[in-house]
């Protein structure tokens, strides 16, 4: 038996013997034929349509994260069908754009049959308050207070919340080299302060 490629109409290649092997996505024509010996007749050729489709490369599914204060890019999982060509990533709360393309269009497609690049989005959702208890003790007017605060390892201590009594800082504290953050508070002008004043502030 022969065997060539071609079109619908007839062999492009020189028969062989050998079957053809074919890797693309494609429709393809195999010819093939009998060429006779002394105890056998030659056959006229005759043709084998086929159609190989792409295989499919299933689009991952992008998991949100939670804020931290810094900067994280979405999990995407690993596959030989695609590339990641886009996963900046950022801090704040939002969106941001992954971007994955085909590693080889001839061979694979998207499962809605498209081969385009296809762009999904990564979010980064606000995360849960924390709660942060300090305790106050023997502070008089006009005195300064330093509330020692250790954050959360999931986020930083953001900015105190206001209080008739107090005034200072008015920014997010920062963390000093020991991990803890030290925030200045003072009595507001006018207020007499108890001998002893222990607040519980949620910190958001």
């Amino acid at each position: 038996m022969q065997y060539a490629l071609g079109t619908e109409t007839g062999a492009v290649q020189s028969y062989t013997t050998s079957i053809p092997t074919i890797t693309n996505a494609g429709s393809y024509h195999v010819w093939y034929k009998v060429e006779g010996d002394g105890n056998h007749n030659d056959t006229g050729a005759q043709k084998l349509s086929i159609t190989i489709t792409k295989a499919e490369a299933a689009v991952p599914t992008i998991e949100s994260k939670a804020y931290t204060g810094q900067k994280q890019t979405a999990d995407v999982a690993a596959s030989d069908r695609y590339n990641v060509t886009t996963n900046a990533g950022g801090t704040d709360v939002g969106y941001y754009s992954v971007v994955l393309t085909q590693t080889d269009a001839d061979k694979y497609k998207w499962g809605d049959s498209t081969d385009a690049a296809k762009t999904l989005q990564f979010q980064i959702t606000m995360s849960t308050a924390n709660t942060v208890t300090v305790d106050i003790k023997g502070w008089a007017k006009g005195e300064q207070a330093m509330l020692r605060l250790r954050p959360s390892a999931r986020r930083p201590i953001p900015t105190p919340p206001s209080d008739p009594l107090l005034s200072g800082d008015a920014h997010p504290p920062r963390i000093d080299e020991t991990g803890y953050a030290a925030i200045d508070r003072r009595l507001a002008a006018g207020r007499r302060a108890p001998s002893t004043r222990t607040p519980s502030r949620a910190y958001r």
